[in-house]
């Protein structure tokens, strides 16, 4: 975009130079109209490539943002499905009615088995 703001200076000042030339050669002032016709004819060069740069971009960064949406529904789901398994083996074992081990024991077989442990893993190899 800073690449296409230069070029557009640049022919910003060629017209200029060029109606300065052509005011001197003429020896006319220069008009708000033709400054005006000169400056219009030079951003309908710049606009519509400047436009569908931002249209790519818009685009690229709504398909980014719904596939983090997408992530963060999967890892929503998959963190209350583990909370859920979690609860059902502690709650016997918080009411007394199975030994705490055994439910620490599945607790952690859940756990380890889980997407995010073998995810933790493979990040701290």
């Amino acid at each position: 975009m800073s690449e296409e703001l230069r070029r557009t200076r640049r022919e910003l000042a060629a017209a200029r130079r060029a109606l300065q030339e052509r005011r001197f050669a003429r020896s006319q002032p220069i008009g708000p109209e033709t400054t005006v016709l000169a400056l219009t004819a030079v951003l309908q060069h710049t606009l519509p490539a400047a436009i569908a740069e931002l249209q790519r971009e818009r685009e690229r960064l709504t398909r980014e943002l719904r596939h983090a949406r997408e992530l963060l529904v999967t890892q929503k789901n998959r963190y209350t499905s583990l909370r859920y398994e979690v609860w059902r083996w502690a709650a016997p074992a918080l009411r007394g009615e199975e030994w705490p081990d055994a439910a620490l024991s599945a607790i952690s077989d859940l756990v380890s088995d889980s997407d995010d442990d073998a995810d933790w893993e493979q990040r701290n190899e």
